[in-house]
């Protein structure tokens, strides 16, 4: 897959990343946490493997949502305070990125620290509603971590993705 983006939505100064994207008429949606350094013009090691783990997986293009918009290399350096404001920027962007699609295979993969912010929680029931708008079908690579959560594609081997029970995860996140 080419590094073609026709799907990008940012912050004015490009501290924040809501949407990044190839449109397709079947993509594979990414869940991941928080975006990094990718931007339109210049892929990171997270956008490389989503775009082979759509590939792979016989998807024509990929979008890449997080549950919180801001930069940050290291999740860890998320903001303790939480921002409705880029919230609310983040599923609108989320929002128009998916308009049209009635269908969507979502692959959720936050990593082995999985949520590291309280309010992050609260995002993930947020955009779980939004998206479940249309029929959805929920997935993560391979088995969960050692600590419950969906493995982040850049440390994850190319492997059939599998089914994952958002609800479940969820439950067991309060």
């Amino acid at each position: 897959m080419s590094y073609n983006i026709d799907i990008y939505r940012n912050s004015e100064d490009n501290s924040l990343r809501y949407v990044l994207g190839k449109k397709g008429s079947n993509p594979l949606v990414v869940l991941g946490l928080n975006p990094s350094t990718a931007d339109d013009k210049t892929p990171d090691q997270t956008i490389t493997r989503v775009m082979g783990f759509a590939e792979g997986t016989k998807h024509d293009g990929f979008v890449m949502i997080n549950l919180y918009p801001l930069r940050a290399t290291n999740p860890d350096n998320l903001p303790k305070e939480f921002n409705i404001e880029h919230h609310r920027a983040n599923l609108e962007a989320i929002d128009a990125a998916l308009n049209g699609y009635q269908e969507i295979d979502v692959l959720v993969a936050f990593g082995s620290g999985g949520i590291t912010r309280s309010y992050l929680k609260d995002c993930l029931k947020d955009i779980v509603a939004l998206i479940g708008k249309r029929k959805v079908n929920w997935y993560k690579i391979g088995e969960l971590t050692k600590y419950g959560h969906p493995r982040h594609p850049s440390r994850a081997a190319y492997e059939a993705l599998t089914s994952f029970d958002i609800e479940e995860y969820m439950k067991k996140l309060k």
